[in-house]
């Protein structure tokens, strides 16, 4: 989004949820609850980064 602060929050969580999510040791009903936590607090970021329809669109229309 060209948000740093975004940017770096959302690698934050990429670095803490990733892992667990291809971790082999977790059971896949937890992992499932970590992945519905990833993807909730990635959701909440899209929002407070400012993300809106009209950067989506641009970013469909960018991409190859």
């Amino acid at each position: 989004q060209g948000n740093t602060e975004y940017d770096d929050k959302r690698q934050a969580l990429y670095e803490h949820y990733h892992p667990l999510e291809i971790s082999p040791v977790i059971p896949i009903e937890e992992k499932t609850k970590l992945m519905e936590e990833w993807w909730s607090k990635t959701h909440d970021l899209l929002i407070e980064g400012g993300l809106t329809y009209d950067a989506i669109k641009k970013s469909v229309e960018n991409s190859s």
